[in-house]
C-alpha cells in the first residue's frame, strides 16, 4: 500500500512539473511573438517616415503657377530634382499687382492683347488729338521687357505673351495721319541685346538709361536737337532700390537681384521749380531728380506721383509741353527741361477728370502721350476718353 501511495504522489509531481513546464515556454513564444510584432510596428513607422520624406522632396515648390500645379495633376509624373530647380527659378505669384512671372532674378508682366482693346485705344488717341487744337500730337508706345526675353518653349506653355511688335504696327496703321507715331522698338531691342541697364529687376518700369533713349527719338521727330546724355553727370542712389515686383511678392530671387538707380543730373545743368498737385494742396520743390525717396526709388524721376505735375523752367524757349501718359512719363519728362519753358504731366492713371481745357487751350505747341504696352492694352482707353471730355 505504501509502495502504491509513493508511485502516485511520484505521477502527480511529475504531471504538475510538466504542466509548468509548459506554461513558461507558452510565455516564452506569446513574449516572443509580441517582441516580433513590435519590431515589425516600429520597421513599418520607419517606413512610413521615409515614404513621408520622398513625398515632401519630390513636392512643387511655393514659386510653382498654377498652370505648373495642373499640368503636374494632370500628368501624374513626379517631379525630377532638376525640374524642381527651375520652378524655383521661375513660375506665377498672385499678388497686389494681380500675377508677377518670376524668372531667374527678375519680375515681368503678362502682355495680352485683343483686337477690341487695340481699337479702343486707337480711338482714344483720336479723340485726344480732335481736342487738341494746332498743337503738335505725338505719340510713344514703349515695349516692356518681356518682349526681348528668348523664352524656352517650356516657358512659353505657362507664360504666354502676345507679340508687342505686332501690337505697335497695328496701333500706328491704324491712326490718323495727324498723330506721330514714334517707334521705340528697334532702338530698345538693340539696348537690350546690348546688355544695357534699361529695365528695372524689381520694379515693373525703365530706368533713366532707356527714358533718355525715348527722349532722343522723341526729339528726332519733333525737330528739336537733343542734349547728350554725356553732357550730364551720371548719379546714383546711395541705397538699393526693390521695386513693386518685389514688395508684391517678397521673392527671394528679386531680394538678391536689387537694383541700382542710374540718373542723370539735369538739375546740376538746368534750374527749374515743380508744383505736385495732390489732395490736400500743391507741393512745390526745386528740381526734377532726386536722391532722397527711399520709400519707393522710383519717385527719384519728379520726386512723387500726382494727377498733375508742373515743372516751370528758366530756359526761355517760348514753348510750352502737355505730356499725358502712365509711368512711364515721369523720367521722360525729367530731359524736356532744356527745351521748355512749362512742362504739364497728366498721369493718365491717376486724373479721373476731364483736361479739355488743357487740350483745347493752344498754349501747348507740343502734346504727347506715352504709355508702356501693357497700359495700352488695357484700360487706359477709357481714362483717355474721360481726358479729352468724352464719357461713356
Amino acid at each position: 500500500c505504501l509502495l502504491v501511495v509513493l508511485i502516485a504522489a511520484l505521477c502527480l509531481y511529475m504531471f504538475v512539473f510538466r504542466s509548468g513546464g509548459a506554461g513558461d515556454d507558452t510565455s516564452d513564444r506569446t513574449s516572443e511573438s509580441a517582441n516580433s510584432e513590435t519590431g515589425e510596428s516600429e520597421e513599418a513607422s520607419d517606413i512610413s517616415v521615409e515614404s513621408t520624406e520622398d513625398i515632401s522632396d519630390s513636392s512643387v515648390s511655393d514659386d510653382t503657377s498654377p498652370n505648373e500645379s495642373e499640368e503636374t495633376s494632370h500628368t501624374g509624373t513626379d517631379v525630377s530634382d532638376e525640374s524642381r530647380e527651375e520652378i524655383a527659378e521661375h513660375g506665377w505669384v498672385i499678388n497686389s499687382l494681380g500675377y508677377t512671372y518670376l524668372y531667374y532674378g527678375i519680375g515681368l508682366e503678362q502682355f495680352t492683347y485683343s483686337s477690341s482693346t487695340l481699337d479702343k485705344y486707337v480711338s482714344s488717341l483720336h479723340n485726344l488729338n480732335s481736342v487738341s487744337g494746332n498743337s503738335n500730337f505725338y505719340h510713344i508706345l514703349v515695349p516692356t521687357r518681356c518682349e526681348f526675353i528668348e523664352f524656352s518653349q517650356e516657358i512659353k506653355k505657362e507664360f504666354y505673351i502676345a507679340n508687342q511688335r505686332q501690337f505697335m504696327n497695328g496701333v500706328f496703321e491704324n491712326t490718323d495721319a495727324e498723330i506721330k507715331n514714334i517707334d521705340l522698338y528697334n532702338v530698345f531691342k538693340e539696348k537690350y541685346d546690348n546688355g544695357e541697364y534699361i529695365y528695372f529687376n524689381t520694379d515693373p518700369n525703365y530706368t533713366h538709361i532707356a527714358a533718355y533713349a525715348a527722349y532722343a527719338e522723341y526729339c528726332k521727330a519733333a525737330g528739336i536737337t537733343p542734349i547728350s546724355d554725356s553732357f550730364y553727370t551720371a548719379q546714383t542712389v546711395a541705397y538699393s532700390f526693390y521695386g513693386k515686383f518685389y514688395t508684391a511678392t517678397g521673392a527671394e530671387m528679386l531680394y538678391e537681384n536689387s537694383d541700382i538707380v542710374y540718373y542723370y543730373d539735369i538739375d546740376e545743368a538746368y534750374k527749374s521749380q515743380i508744383s505736385i498737385y495732390k489732395s490736400q494742396g500743391v507741393v512745390k520743390k526745386d528740381g526734377v531728380v532726386f536722391f532722397d525717396v527711399p520709400s519707393y526709388c522710383y519717385y527719384s524721376f519728379l520726386s512723387d506721383e500726382a494727377a498733375k505735375i508742373e515743372i516751370t523752367t528758366k530756359v526761355n524757349t517760348g514753348k510750352s509741353i502737355l505730356v499725358i501718359g502712365d509711368s512711364s512719363a515721369a523720367p521722360f519728362v525729367t530731359f524736356l527741361v532744356p527745351h521748355y519753358d512749362k512742362i504739364t504731366y497728366i498721369n493718365s492713371s491717376l486724373c479721373s477728370t476731364s483736361i479739355l481745357d488743357l487740350l483745347s487751350s493752344g498754349t501747348y505747341n507740343d502734346i504727347v502721350v506715352i504709355n508702356y504696352n501693357t497700359t495700352a492694352a488695357r484700360t487706359v482707353s477709357d481714362a483717355q476718353n474721360i481726358l479729352a471730355g468724352i464719357v461713356s
